[in-house]
C-alpha cells in the first residue's frame, strides 16, 4: 500500500531535536533552603571570627602601645644609669688617683739601687754594709743615722730575676742629697748602678710608657 505523505517524509531535524530534548530538573525548595542556611552559618561563622580577630588585634595594639610606652621609659633610665655609671667611673678614678698619690708619697723616702750583681746581695749578705761600701766607693758622704732600712726585692725582666735593693731614708734631704752626689761622682755611670726614686706600680707603668 502506498504511503501517505506524512509517513513518506522524513522528520525534520527541529523535530528530532524538539523530540529528544529533555527539560533540566528543578531543584526542590528544600535545597535551595539548605544551601542559603549553609551560606549564613558559615557567614555567621567567619563574621564571629572575624571580630574575635579584631579583638585580638586590639589588645595586640594595646600591648604593643605599652610595651613602646616602657621601651621609652626604659631608654630614659638607661640613660640616666649610663651617666650615673659614668659618675662613678670618675669617681672610681679620681680614688685610684688620690689612693696612688697617697702611696706615692708614703714611699717618698725610698731609694732603689739596681745593677748589683745577684751573687752579692744573695743571703745571708749584710745589705746595709753593701749599700754603705756602695757610698764609699762614690765618694759619696752620707749620715748612716740616715738610713733606716735597706730591703731586697726581685723583679722579672727578659724572663730573668733582677735584685732591686731599697734604701729607707728617715730624712728627704739625705735621700736627695746622695742621688744627686751620685750622678756628680759617676755622670758617665760605668757600671750600671742606677739610683733611683722608689715608684708606685701605676707610677712604674706611666715612667716606662
Amino acid at each position: 500500500a502506498a504511503l501517505n505523505d506524512d509517513q513518506q517524509q522524513p522528520p525534520s531535524k527541529n523535530n528530532r531535536g524538539n523530540n529528544n530534548a529533555r527539560n533540566p530538573k528543578r531543584k526542590n525548595a528544600s535545597d535551595d533552603n539548605d544551601i542559603i542556611a549553609a551560606i549564613k552559618s558559615n557567614h555567621l561563622a567567619v563574621t564571629q571570627k572575624l571580630d574575635s580577630l579584631l579583638k585580638e588585634q586590639s589588645s595586640i595594639a594595646a600591648d604593643v602601645s605599652s610595651l613602646k610606652n616602657d621601651n621609652v621609659e626604659l631608654r630614659t633610665q638607661l640613660k640616666a644609669n649610663s651617666n650615673e655609671i659614668g659618675n662613678l667611673h670618675r669617681g672610681q678614678s679620681e680614688i685610684h688617683m688620690r689612693l696612688n698619690d697617697l702611696e706615692q708619697k708614703e714611699i717618698s723616702l725610698h731609694m732603689e739601687i739596681s745593677g748589683f750583681n745577684p751573687e752579692l746581695v744573695k743571703p745571708p749578705a749584710d745589705l746595709r754594709q753593701l749599700v754603705l761600701k756602695l757610698f764609699d766607693s762614690y765618694q759619696i758622704e752620707y749620715a748612716s743615722a740616715d738610713i733606716d732600712k735597706v730591703l731586697l726585692r726581685y723583679i722579672k725582666r727578659n724572663e730573668s730575676s733582677l735584685p732591686i735593693v731599697t734604701v729607707i731614708f728617715s730624712s728627704m734631704d739625705e735621700k736627695m742629697q746622695i742621688m744627686k752626689s751620685k750622678r756628680i761622682m759617676d755622670p758617665d755611670n760605668a757600671e750600671r748602678i742606677f739610683f733611683s726614686h722608689a715608684l708606685t706600680a701605676f707610677n712604674r707603668n706611666l715612667f716606662a710608657k
